[in-house]
């Protein structure tokens, strides 16, 4: 939701005769720049140091003129660059200096803009892996694993479904989540319900080689589905089912009462 729009639930919301679920006012937290000063410091999570730009500022930062976006150190390129409210990496480039930034601008003509700075996240083997955790309640759930040798990596265009090595990771990671991820990151996934503070919401994130979780991303409506084909990941099911169940439970006791009707 863009943030006129949050101000509008705020407004209607605010003597709304029955129970609400997230809070308007935490969701704006959720921007990839507030999401960084809200964790920034936190030892046990790494939030990629973001700043939010319009096109007139990069424009003179690609023309070497000193802007907002020197927060970011610009001697420490390469710098990650996204528009604002895009996902599933439309749009989402890596720059090496300021010709790329001029090249980027040259292309994409959206309005405002994310820049990050990059953080390497592979894994000794060389590859990438991204994880989807949902939170329920404040607590955490397995959706799934992505795999792949290049940095910009989403499920879809990590090839799981060509890989049998990445699903048979990506099974024991979900298996195994409570004794093996949750475990290794028992510190941040307490942290980070608390700071957020909503019903309901996931993260995208990684693990870094120094035991810290990078969280790239954090949103109320990150897809949560179970429609991936059965015959090629029938471990799925279970787990998305322990999210659905656990979301029905948060709206039951929202309501007040133990079950459905």
């Amino acid at each position: 939701a863009t943030r006129q729009n949050l101000e509008k639930i705020k407004s209607s919301i605010a003597d709304w005769p029955t129970p609400v679920l997230n809070n308007p006012d935490q969701i704006a937290g959720l921007d990839r720049d507030q999401l960084f000063k809200n964790f920034n410091g936190q030892g046990s999570i790494a939030i990629p140091a973001t700043i939010r730009c319009d096109r007139q500022t990069l424009t003179l930062a690609a023309s070497g003129h000193s802007t907002s976006i020197d927060e970011l150190d610009r001697a420490n390129w390469p710098l990650v660059i996204r528009p604002v409210g895009s996902h599933a990496g439309l749009n989402l480039e890596k720059l090496s200096g300021p010709a790329d930034l001029q090249n980027y601008l040259s292309a994409c003509k959206d309005s405002d803009f994310f820049v990050s700075e990059f953080i390497d996240y592979r894994s000794a083997d060389g590859q990438f892996r991204k994880y989807r955790i949902v939170f329920v309640d404040g607590h955490p759930f397995p959706c799934h694993m992505a795999i792949a040798d290049k940095w910009k990596i989403w499920y879809l265009n990590a090839d799981m479904q060509q890989s049998p090595a990445k699903r048979a990771e990506e099974e024991e990671f979900m298996a195994n989540f409570s004794n093996g991820f949750a475990l290794r990151n028992k510190t941040a996934l307490s942290v980070i319900p608390q700071e957020i503070d909503l019903d309901y919401f996931g993260i995208d994130c990684a693990e870094l080689p120094d035991g810290r979780m990078v969280v790239f991303e954090a949103d109320n409506a990150l897809i949560v589905h179970d429609m991936d084909p059965p015959q090629l990941f029938p471990y799925k099911l279970e787990h998305m089912q322990d999210i659905f169940s656990a979301f029905q439970q948060l709206i039951y006791a929202k309501a007040g009462r133990n079950s459905a009707p």
